[in-house]
Parts: C-alpha cells; sequence; structure tokens
C-alpha cells in the first residue's frame, strides 16, 4: 500500500513523503510500540487533534473519579474528503481524484461533484460581464440604433 492506502506506485509521491516523514528516517510512517507499524491510529490521532485544537473536552463520571478524554472535531477521513476538494479546486478531473482516492467506481468520486459548481458560476458570471461589456460598447458606438 501506499500513503493515500491505493496499491502501486502513485505519481509524485516522494515529495509528499519528505514533507511527512524527516529525510533519512526508515519503517513505518506511523510506529506501534512493537515492531511495525500501528494497527489504529486511533491515539495518535485524538493526540494531534488536541495538539491542533481540533478536539473537544469530555468528562465522564468514572466509578472512583472523573475521567477526562478528548473527542477529535475532525476525523482522517475527513482528510481525504479536504484533498478531493482541494485537488477539484485546482481544476483535477473527477477522473483523476477518483484514482488517487482508490475509487473503483466513478459514482463513489461523483459525490465530490458538486464542488465543481464554483467554477461553473464563476465561469457563467464571466460570461455576463462579457456580455455586459459587449452590450454597453455596441450601445456606446450606436450600433444597435435604427435595427
Amino acid at each position: 500500500m501506499d500513503i493515500i492506502g491505493v496499491a502501486g506506485n502513485m505519481p509524485e509521491q516522494e515529495p509528499v513523503l519528505r514533507a511527512i516523514k524527516p529525510e533519512g528516517a526508515t519503517g513505518p510512517l506511523f510506529p506501534g510500540r512493537e515492531k511495525g507499524m500501528r494497527v489504529t491510529l486511533r491515539r495518535a490521532w485524538v493526540q494531534t487533534c488536541k495538539r491542533a485544537g481540533l478536539a473537544r473536552e469530555v468528562t465522564l463520571k468514572g466509578k472512583r473519579r472523573t475521567i477526562t478524554r478528548y473527542k477529535p472535531m475532525l476525523r482522517i477521513h475527513d482528510l481525504r474528503h479536504i484533498f478531493a476538494s482541494y485537488m477539484l479546486s485546482e481544476g483535477a478531473s473527477l477522473s483523476t481524484v477518483g484514482k488517487l482516492l482508490g475509487h473503483t467506481q466513478a459514482a463513489t468520486t461523483e459525490r465530490y461533484a458538486h464542488l465543481l459548481d464554483k467554477p461553473q458560476r464563476d465561469a457563467t458570471n464571466a460570461f455576463g460581464r462579457i456580455y455586459a461589456n459587449a452590450k454597453a460598447e455596441r450601445a456606446a458606438n450606436g450600433a444597435g440604433q435604427g435595427k
């Protein structure tokens, strides 16, 4: 598996890995207590969210004392959605984003299609400005008179 969770080598992974993993580091990206990788990222994710101010404090009453836990306000899966959002906003196609996310069905990636609405609105608004400018220019030149 690669960094995104898709089997095989994806293009341009090296810059991403260099940003996440210190140079010269060896072994798993998320090492476990024993040799090998972590089985789950739950604890590491909670700690990361807590440090970033993205976890809310939850107080539970235990049998003998009050227990404080932290609940992340951001799920790891949300990072996939953010990744897809940024890729689409930068002009990547749904097909490309779907492949990067490891989707085998186009319908799975289509849930991100709503993110493409803004460029469509921007293009429509640009056409509206072009049309209004052309209409104003035509009126200023008197081209529309007598017809």
